[in-house]
Order: C-alpha cells, then sequence, then structure tokens
C-alpha cells in the first residue's frame, strides 16, 4: 500500500507537514485512530512535540473527537499507576 495514500484521511486537514509525518510513521492514518491515542502516547513519539499536539486536538475538537484521557500517575514519582494500585 503506497504510503501516501495511507495518510490521505489525515491530509488536507489544518496539520502541518511535520505532524503527518509524525502520524505516518506511527501508522495513525484515520481520525478515528488518532482519536483513540492519549496526549501521552503522541508525545512519546520522536519529533512529536506541543506544537503537533495543540493541532491534533484543535483538529479533533473541530470534528466532534478528542484524545482518550491520559493515565492517572504517581504525583510524587511520576510512575503510571495500574488500575489496582490506586
Amino acid at each position: 500500500s503506497d504510503p501516501q495514500r495511507r495518510v490521505a484521511d489525515l491530509v488536507g486537514h489544518s496539520l502541518s507537514i511535520r505532524t503527518l509525518n509524525c502520524l505516518q510513521v506511527a501508522d495513525i492514518v484515520t481520525l478515528g485512530e488518532l482519536a483513540s491515542k492519549t496526549s501521552r502516547d503522541l508525545l512519546r513519539m520522536k519529533n512529536f512535540g506541543r506544537q503537533s499536539l495543540k493541532e491534533v486536538q484543535q483538529l479533533l475538537g473541530e470534528t466532534g473527537l478528542c484524545l482518550q484521557p491520559d493515565p492517572p500517575s504517581c504525583s510524587h514519582c511520576g510512575s503510571l499507576l495500574e488500575k489496582g494500585n490506586r
């Protein structure tokens, strides 16, 4: 499958080339796949920073979607809390 064709669902929206490239590398090609991620997931991707996150949140908001909530983390050490350890 052609990589350019695979991002067609996200192309044409208000996303920068840098953001589109990050999403393409991570194999995120549709708005639904994007909305299934958390901001933490996206920020862990290489070259995906706060500006890219803002672009994604704005795009999802315009389409009535949003990112998934980030899992809670320990305020003391920052490690993720498992469901049974809260």
